[in-house]
């Protein structure tokens, strides 16, 4: 028996993972991630204001900016968290291939995230949001049956 095709549909606060057999076959829910620091605004997720640097003997200070806002890194740490979960099940071969669907932005972020092994799996990438408007998971799988065909 072959390995199963796989779907990721994902954003920066959750991600759910689909098993796929074909069009005829009924998908399959095999896994629910939450990312809830996701859907944290840039306030909630630093816990004071920047840091200050005086330099010289001049009393002129300076505020210090992250190189990568806050929201920015919790979006590359749950990225990173997938990917590394992925990678794990990659090389057990517990997938043939994977699909994702995933909010533009963080589809990027996901990509660059993978390595070269796990991004010869990606079949198909979707960049479409799709957890924000789930209502139930007829209706998610119904859409996924759609963007599939039609990305073929």
């Amino acid at each position: 028996m072959t390995a199963p095709h796989w779907i990721l549909v994902a954003n920066q606060s959750e991600a759910r993972l689909l098993e796929y057999r074909g069009p005829h076959e009924e998908m399959k829910l095999l896994r629910e991630i939450p990312h809830p620091q996701g859907r944290l605004k840039e306030q909630d997720l630093v816990s004071d204001r920047p840091g200050k640097e005086q330099r010289g003997s001049m009393k002129a200070t300076h505020t210090y900016d992250p190189p990568v806002s806050a929201e920015e890194h919790e979006t590359e740490v749950f990225a990173k968290h997938l990917a590394d979960f992925l990678e794990k099940e990659r090389a057990q071969n517990d997938f043939d291939n994977l699909a994702l669907v995933a909010a533009p932005r963080f589809l990027g972020i996901l990509r660059k995230s993978f390595s070269k092994s796990l991004d010869q799996k990606v079949s198909r990438a979707i960049p479409k949001d799709l957890p924000s408007t789930w209502v139930n998971d007829h209706e998610l799988k119904a859409e996924l049956h759609k963007l599939l065909e039609a990305a073929k």
